[in-house]
């Protein structure tokens, strides 16, 4: 089945509007999880390298002062479950290493 990513993308910017005027965190991110390279063949320049995408596909940060509730959904924009964690900057690394964001709200504007 052919998946339409940008479908996908509005529903989940849908659900998370919905969860940021119902539950008012400090901060809602939808992110999207990058791809890790599993197989490289080759030494300076690679002839071959094979990633692959972990499921979930998608998630939703909630961010409320040092707690954090985590959505995920799948590459399609199905419901996996969510928890609850507690943010570490080690945590905070991880994230920003291994995702890319699609959506924020409210969007924090840089000073000039």
């Amino acid at each position: 089945m052919l998946i339409n990513q940008k479908k996908v993308e509005k529903k989940l910017r849908k659900i998370a509007l919905h969860e940021f005027k119902v539950k008012k965190p400090q901060s809602l991110k939808l992110l999207r999880m990058k791809s890790a390279q599993i197989f490289p063949k080759g030494s300076i320049l690679k002839v071959l390298s094979i990633s692959q995408t972990v499921n979930p596909y998608y998630a939703i940060v909630e961010q409320h002062q040092n707690k954090a509730y985590v959505l995920l959904y799948s590459r399609n924009g199905d419901s996996q479950g969510g928890k609850e964690i507690d943010l570490t900057p080690e945590q905070l690394k991880w994230i920003q290493k291994n995702t890319k964001k699609v959506f924020e709200c409210p969007k924090i504007s840089q000073p000039i």
